[in-house]
């Protein structure tokens, strides 16, 4: 990859804390965990870099470069293992991915006083999410990315993890883990709850949420009755769940290493270009549809969408964004009242009404038809 771009300063700024921030697991847990692998640790670990979804620590030892990652204390075993079932099946298929490391009795997972530990070989690259770049550089590196999203998808094809998680399908030709009737609930227990709060300066926002209650069952009630009905028209696979660019490091000979699997789950393989192209916006909001094209074109050389499946896109858009719109209302409560949560939760229902004005625009992103 080119060594003419620069990071921004979030990003060199995020990467200052990392390191001069307290170490985010404690080395004597450091230790424990290795023991458990037989390794020693033979320097100082450190912050990973950029590794704000988890707790991650740079390790080195006896074997080599690793990272130990702390999860979340709601990540459930079950979801843990779902994760890692997915990285060993890629590893298997030489998909360039994180390495789970595993003990001499084929344990992923470390419990350490009731905290959930995993161990991987450290992964070598850069990541150019946050950087300065050129139109050609930034093109370059987005049809890298929608190669990697199609050799993933390509990869899943028939495979289903094992444990569970909560979201996406429960298996291959199974309902979702939280279905039409889960949402509807859902949205009562939010609307209920966010008519409770009478003193916060999200009070406006949460009002506006709540008058939208209704609209939002309705029209999701009809995408995913449509979407059940036309489900063999989809391809249903194991999706990244959170696939971008700030997801992937590329290697000093231009590969891509896709990183970062917490969300990969069983799901309409649509679903990821959703994830992809909201993130293809510029300052104002606006889409770049040229990228989006160019991403697809891309895809599309290695692993090909039907007609059949494209035409369905515009109401998938819609019927995730509406998904997303209820899981970041949830985790408005879930995480003490992050603000920040509220305004991706308007965001997505803007981008889902965006999306129902411009179904023509949508499907006219590739000429399968």
């Amino acid at each position: 990859m080119p060594d003419l771009i620069f990071p921004r300063y979030s990003k060199v700024n995020q990467y200052i804390r990392s390191r001069l921030g307290e170490l985010q697991i404690d080395e004597h847990i450091v230790r424990q965990i290795l023991r458990e692998f037989d390794l020693e640790l033979i320097g100082a670990p450190s912050n990973l870099p950029y590794g704000w979804r988890g707790n991650n620590v740079v390790v080195p030892t006896s074997n080599g470069k690793k990272v130990i990652r702390r999860y979340r204390k709601k990540w459930r075993p079950s979801t843990i293992s779902y994760e890692h079932s997915i990285l060993t099946e890629l590893a298997e298929r030489n998909f360039l991915a994180p390495r789970l490391n595993r003990t001499n009795d084929l344990r992923g997972l470390i419990t350490i006083r009731g905290e959930n530990y995993a161990l991987f070989d450290y992964v070598t690259g850069r990541n150019f999410s946050q950087s300065y770049m050129t139109r050609a550089q930034r093109n370059s590196m987005v049809e890298k990315a929608a190669m990697s999203l199609a050799e993933l998808h390509q990869s899943m094809k028939g495979f289903e993890p094992e444990g569970q998680h909560h979201l996406g399908f429960k298996s291959l030709t199974g309902l979702r883990n939280r279905d039409l009737d889960w949402n509807r609930r859902k949205l009562n227990q939010l609307t209920h709850d966010s008519v409770e709060i009478k003193d916060s300066q999200d009070r406006e926002v949460l009002q506006q949420l709540v008058g939208l209650n209704e609209e939002i069952y309705t029209y999701l009630a009809e995408l995913d009755l449509d979407l059940i009905e036309r489900d063999k028209e989809l391809c249903r696979v194991v999706i990244h769940g959170d696939y971008g660019l700030h997801n992937i490091l590329f290697s000093e000979t231009g590969q891509a290493i896709l990183m970062d699997f917490e969300l990969a789950r069983l799901e309409w393989r649509l679903c990821d270009f959703v994830i992809s192209f909201l993130r293809l916006r510029n300052r104002n909001g606006l889409y770049d549809l040229e990228m989006m094209k160019r991403f697809l074109g891309v895809y599309q050389l290695r692993n090909p969408i039907t007609a059949d499946e494209w035409a369905l896109f515009p109401k998938v858009w819609q019927h995730t964004l509406l998904y997303f719109l209820i899981q970041y209302w949830n985790s408005y409560f879930e995480t003490n009242r992050n603000s920040a949560r509220l305004d991706s939760a308007v965001d997505a229902y803007n981008q889902f009404i965006w999306a129902k004005a411009n179904s023509s625009l949508l499907f006219d992103l590739t000429k399968l038809h």
